[in-house]
């Protein structure tokens, strides 16, 4: 299997959990969003405790955990905000 990289976008609580906003990731063909979730968890321990909050986005549309990431591909990961 070919690796893919897929860069990944933190925001709000998630950039937090990275420690960057941005990062690179390389994982297999046929990933899925899921798949990508769970490489991160292995890295990033914390971010387990945002997921039931979390939504998807690859390339700025809506996805969902059986997305399949290519290469090349932004999965921004986002936490939502409050505020008034």
């Amino acid at each position: 299997m070919d690796a893919r990289q897929v860069t990944v976008l933190g925001f709000g609580a998630v950039r937090d959990v990275l420690g960057a906003e941005r990062l690179v990731w390389a994982l297999p063909e046929g990933t899925r969003v899921q798949d990508l979730l769970e490489s991160l968890e292995r890295t990033y321990p914390t971010l387990h405790a945002h997921r039931s909050r979390l939504a998807y986005a690859v390339n700025a549309q809506w996805s969902n955990l059986d997305s399949v990431l290519k290469d090349g591909d932004e999965l921004a990961l986002l936490s939502p905000v409050s505020g008034g």
